[in-house]
């Protein structure tokens, strides 16, 4: 075996270039894993509040904890692919995704508790799927093949894509806008009703 001289770097463009094109998915999965075990424990952590506070807390934490979670990805990223100039677009493209995720998932844990990880574990752990990141959403069971098609779940990877690459696009705002509301409308309703 033959050893590289040393003048030769070991981590190589080429290396590089292999983590860039990873990099979308890993996001991906990362921004959907992260909020569904955040909002799994922050749902848990929460139960035995007062029904007002519990709103207020499970609405205003995500939106540190997504922040500094999202951080640490947006570094781990940036060292890896050495995508310096993309940091605070990378960061705030997972905050805002990981946040409305957090916020849809808390809006349906408030109304079937945890009875909610029957549909969002496999929405989750099925993303390389209905992202289309990893393969066609076609080729996802028949019910979430379904779901895939009505909600666009690859256009997130494509969002991260963009950021990644620097080909603009740009996050579904219009979807994750209308997710984060339904969440928080649930989250707040659910409040108001147990409150009185």
């Amino acid at each position: 075996i033959r050893r590289p001289p040393r003048s030769t770097p070991l981590y190589s463009s080429a290396a590089s270039d292999v983590y860039k094109r990873q990099a979308p998915f890993v996001m991906t999965f990362t921004s959907w894993l992260a909020a569904m075990v955040g909002t799994i424990l922050l749902f848990l952590a929460t139960s035995k509040m007062a029904s007002m506070n519990r709103a207020y807390i499970r609405t205003m934490v995500p939106v540190m904890t997504m922040g500094l979670a999202s951080c640490v990805l947006a570094l781990v990223v940036i060292f890896t692919t050495s995508q310096w100039g993309q940091f605070i677009d990378i960061w705030l493209s997972v905050w805002i995704v990981s946040l409305c995720l957090v916020w849809l998932f808390m809006g349906i844990f408030e109304i079937a508790g945890l009875w909610s990880l029957v549909v969002i574990l496999p929405a989750v752990f099925y993303q390389s799927v209905l992202g289309g990141s990893m393969a066609p959403v076609a080729a996802a069971p028949d019910w979430l093949r379904e779901i895939g098609e009505i909600i666009p779940f690859d256009s997130i990877g494509a969002a991260y894509r963009g950021v990644m690459y620097d080909a603009g696009g740009g996050l579904p705002f219009i979807w994750l806008l209308s997710a984060a509301l339904i969440g928080i409308i649930l989250i707040w309703g659910s409040a108001i009703v147990k409150g009185r």
